[in-house]
């Protein structure tokens, strides 16, 4: 758990300063908006629609809550409707003219493209027509009302402060108008609509009975329901027999071909088998003979009276139990063919009840779906007369009163510049986080000593930091600006030669997957710690191609490997340097076969045979991955380093260059952790690595991890 929260800490750290531009983007978005757009004002009316009167059909005392409801709901849509709207604006005041002539306020997206038409000076795309005016007022306007409660809020937005207040009020005045005129005559001609709607239901009613009793004595259908019906429920009731008997069917048909495949000892795993008294009481029998043969066999033998007997009576069980299961096999087979013929002689009578009720004709079918027009009816002359009485008790009539007129705001409700930053904030940070998570999950390079051994599994050796000198030379005399890296040098030797026998000779190969991630820079300073610890160190120039190694201490043009691989004497190839103890052995000559040359035998002999002058030989190879020359130098290494550039390798390279020196049977002592910046993992190195990478003799200050800012860039050096 720890370990997760430290590393999801690290990706929001490394990435602080992608975060910080997503919020800041954001921030200066919102600052646009909210001092680039123009205030919008909102004037607030309240209205109360109380109950003017119910019918006098009957006195209550209050009307039901859903009828209010659906009525305060149809009051609502009134208000916001196109024909008060129309009214509203018709001969309205020039501010408010002026006001609606800007065109609609829609959402968000809407605001900032009319915003910036109008700042940029674009013509409008709305005019001063009355279409035009009623769509821009029924735009801004909002009425709404939280039950239960009958107050109405209306709200109305606009530029102009004034002008929201001049249309909330407008509005008002034209809704009582027209609400007071629909309550004086709502009542009478609700009372008139109901009664002429009984009427007429009541004389069809009357012409489909009439016109059922012709067609009655016309068609002599008077048994024809009755017969309909009675074949109908017949259908019905053949139908369910059948979906019983398919589902019958399917069962025993699956235990019939269980039965048929299987042989009679394998009949004891069906379940339905197993289960049978006769059955399991054979079977138990049996397994009591055998349990009893076991016992007595073990002690009197198999040719034992006792035991002879035992033997006999298994074989009459077993036999009783072949004969049952055998007669189950033929149960089960003629259960399986009655099932079947079962089946077949529903889908006959099925078939003849549906032809019997074909045979009733269109004459039946019609008969009935007049009966049933005239039972529906009357029926709904019934319903409409009673509810015609309850309804009319409960229709709803308001008495609309103004509660609160609008007034012109001095504050505006858009642009809400605090909730506006909020939002941006939270939108900037999480957007922010959200690319440093995709970044993180996207990134496979290795950034710190936990993904080494969370990715590879493989022991870390060192870390050396990222020293971002333009130049130092690892040659000469420390500096207390590089103490760091050389005490990381001087960690690796430590882990290096721990567990080798310090008598032995050994030959250390460093090696990468990619070109450019530092293993010739750490190739020179693990040799100098070598050298500086007082043994006597080889430095071994094996890329044959490149000659990195040669070319960083200027011996491009002087006799080494290749030339000792020709028959060269070592005398000539081996160079002293600067370092007391630390000799060189360039690259040589350069050859249009390097990996020939590599493979010879001459050369590994010499190599052996140079071995004995040196307590440690370091080889620096070309990367695995990109040619084979590494693969040739491991016959010569006791022991394999895997330089990692950190931040710049990716695991699966990694893996593929130790996968690459398992084929070839190299053994691989560790990984070398290369380039690592403090600084960018600085949360992570100052609690787990400290220790490690302080500069301790240079004081607390110069010891201090915020302040390593090292970088990398090792220019030529001489020998």
């Amino acid at each position: 758990m720890t370990s997760s929260l430290r590393r999801e800490f690290g990706v929001l750290f490394r990435s602080r300063r992608l975060i910080g531009s997503c919020v800041a983007m954001a921030l200066l978005v919102a600052a646009a908006y909210n001092y680039g757009s123009r205030p919008l004002y909102e004037a607030v009316s309240v209205v109360s629609l109380d109950e003017a009167g119910v019918s006098t059909l009957k006195v209550r005392g209050s009307v039901d809550q859903t009828r209010k409801a659906a009525a305060l709901d149809y009051q609502v849509r009134l208000l916001k409707s196109h024909e008060l709207a129309l009214v509203a604006v018709t001969g309205s005041d020039p501010l408010l003219a002026a006001e609606l002539a800007r065109g609609p306020i829609g959402d968000w997206k809407d605001r900032i493209d009319e915003e910036a038409r109008f700042r940029l000076g674009f013509p409008r795309r709305y005019g001063s027509a009355p279409p035009d005016l009623v769509i821009a007022f029924r735009s801004r306007l909002s009425a709404e009302y939280e039950p239960p409660s009958s107050w109405v809020y209306v709200r109305f937005r606009a530029y102009d402060s004034n002008a929201a207040a001049m249309a909330v009020n407008r509005l008002m005045a034209v809704y009582l108008e027209d609400a007071e005129t629909q309550t004086k005559g709502a009542a009478g001609a609700i009372r008139q609509q109901t009664e002429e709607k009984v009427a007429e239901r009541q004389d069809r009613a009357v012409e489909t009975l009439g016109k059922l009793k012709q067609f009655e004595e016309k068609e002599g259908l008077q048994g024809a329901q009755s017969r309909r019906e009675m074949l109908e429920k017949e259908v019905a009731r053949l139908q369910d027999s059948l979906i019983a008997a398919r589902q019958s069917r399917l069962a025993r048909r699956a235990l019939f071909e269980e039965s048929q495949r299987f042989s009679l000892a394998e009949m004891l795993t069906i379940p339905s088998i197993r289960d049978d008294r006769e059955v399991s009481e054979a079977s138990g029998r049996i397994a009591d003979l055998e349990s009893r043969m076991a016992r007595g066999a073990a002690t009197l033998g198999d040719l034992h009276p006792e035991i002879v007997g035992l033997r006999s009576e298994l074989e009459l069980a077993s036999r009783r139990l072949n004969n049952r299961l055998t007669s189950m096999r033929d149960g089960i087979a003629r259960d399986h063919k009655m099932a079947q013929r079962e089946e077949s002689d529903l889908n006959v009578a099925i078939e003849t009840a549906q032809r019997n009720l074909g045979r009733l004709g269109k004459n039946a079918a019609e008969y009935t779906f007049i009966q049933k027009q005239a039972e529906a009816g009357q029926r709904a002359v019934g319903e409409l007369i009673d509810r015609s009485v309850r309804e009319a008790d409960d229709e709803v009539f308001f008495a609309p009163k103004v509660l609160q007129r609008a007034e012109a705001s001095r504050v505006p409700i858009s642009p809400q510049r605090a909730r506006n930053f909020q939002y941006a904030l939270a939108i900037g940070i999480m957007v922010g986080l959200s690319l440093a998570w995709l970044r993180s999950y996207l990134d496979e390079t290795i950034k710190t000593p936990d993904d080494v051994k969370a990715s590879l599994g493989m022991p870390l050796l060192g870390m050396v930091p990222l020293v971002r000198s333009p130049r130092f030379d690892l040659f000469a005399p420390e500096v207390a600006e590089l103490n760091r890296l050389f005490e990381a040098y001087r960690l690796l030797r430590t882990n290096l030669i721990s567990g080798d026998d310090p008598k032995r000779h050994i030959v250390v190969l460093l090696t990468s997957s990619r070109a450019g991630e530092g293993k010739t820079t750490t190739c020179c300073g693990l040799a100098v710690a070598l050298a500086r610890a007082g043994l006597r160190v080889l430095l071994v120039d094996g890329d044959l191609r490149r000659a990195s190694l040669s070319r960083l201490l200027s011996a491009t043009d002087r006799a080494g490997l290749a030339d000792l691989a020709d028959g060269s004497p070592r005398e000539k190839c081996i160079t002293r340097t600067r370092v007391p103890g630390l000799d060189l052995l360039p690259c040589g000559t350069t050859r249009p076969n390097p990996a020939e040359v590599l493979n010879r035998e001459s050369l590994i002999s010499t190599i052996e045979s140079i071995r004995a002058d040196y307590d440690w030989i370091i080889c620096d190879a070309p990367p695995v991955l990109a040619v084979a020359d590494a693969a040739i130098l491991c016959r010569l290494a006791d022991s394999v380093l895997v330089v990692i550039g950190a931040n710049s390798t990716p695991v699966g390279s990694v893996r593929a260059s130790l996968e690459q020196l398992a084929a070839v049977g190299a053994k691989v002592r560790g990984l070398v952790l290369n380039r690592v910046d403090l600084s960018r993992d600085s949360h992570y190195y100052k609690y787990y690595y400290s220790a490690h990478y302080a500069d301790y003799s240079a004081g607390p200050e110069q010891g201090n991890i915020k302040r390593a800012r090292a970088g990398f860039g090792v220019d030529r050096v001489r020998l």
